[in-house]
């Protein structure tokens, strides 16, 4: 039986016998429906390895947290939740500094970047979230490792040798569970790059992220360690003392899609522009 939460998150791209399925029909239902056509439409990708609370961080970017509760298609324990790539049925709808009024549709992706995923389907997900982005957000766990950054360099090239498409010019790194959450981000950063840089197989890959993405164009962001409660919480969880640092940092993510939002210049005429643009990707 399928939960009232997940019938908000519907089947945009999908995987049978290898091959990529993209839904017009969802997409036409969704970023390329007539009554968004008024709007700057823009799309943000969630990626990263499974299990690591990609559901329940765009669960909050989708609806918030009313009262500090939190409802979506979230799970613990092991088991993957998410599928391809699955969109929040309803977008996030603000007015910028400018008067420009923007809708924002967020994306959920199957876990990618370990190796509980298919490596061909994970970097196929992962390219494809490059290309259709405006953002892309990586949420990891812990650190940002050197494996984290090859993976990151593999989508970004191809998805950048591929003549006639976009793909993201921003980069989120969200990194959950940090044992320093509050350290300076941009110390952080540097670190991660310094340390990479000392080995020769990563050097070359560190140079060209940071060459495609200047640091105007990556940013960081690091949680804290979440209380038991909220790991164990299926669906619905309350927001509770231990736990009002992630939201306030979740609070940050939020603000920080709309201020690049709002400097976007990547956009599209109308909705057959989203659909032709998909269907060439």
């Amino acid at each position: 039986m399928v939960s009232q939460e997940d019938q908000k998150y519907w089947p945009l791209v999908t995987f049978e016998n290898g091959q990529i399925q993209f839904n017009e029909e969802v997409a036409r239902a969704t970023f390329a429906h007539p009554k968004y056509e008024a709007l700057k439409i823009s799309l943000v990708s969630v990626i990263g390895p499974t299990r690591t609370g990609k559901s329940f961080l765009i669960a909050y970017l989708a609806e918030g947290a009313p009262c500090h509760f939190i409802t979506g298609r979230f799970k613990s324990g092991y088991d993957p939740v998410t599928e391809g790539i699955k969109i929040f049925f309803s977008p996030l709808i603000f007015r910028d500094d400018w008067g420009i009024q923007h809708a924002v549709f967020f994306l959920d992706t199957q876990g990618t970047f370990d190796l509980k995923s298919d490596r061909e389907i994970s970097e196929w997900i992962t390219t494809l979230n490059f290309l259709i982005s405006d953002i892309q957000i990586i949420n990891l766990k812990g650190n940002i490792n050197g494996e984290d950054l090859r993976t990151v360099h593999r989508a970004s090239e191809v998805a950048a040798s591929m003549n006639g498409h976009q793909m993201a010019k921003n980069l989120l790194f969200l990194v959950r569970d940090t044992a320093q959450p509050n350290m300076d981000t941009a110390t952080f950063l540097n670190c991660v790059w310094s340390r990479c840089s000392q080995s020769k197989e990563l050097a070359n890959v560190v140079t060209s992220l940071r060459k495609r993405y200047p640091q105007e164009h990556t940013k960081c962001i690091l949680t804290s360690m979440p209380s038991k409660d909220l790991v164990k919480a299926d669906n619905f969880a309350i927001i509770r003392n231990d736990d009002l640092d992630i939201l306030h940092r979740f609070e940050e993510v939020e603000k920080l899609i709309k201020n690049t939002i709002a400097l976007n210049d990547r956009s599209f005429r109308s909705p057959d522009d989203h659909i032709d643009y998909w269907k060439v990707s």
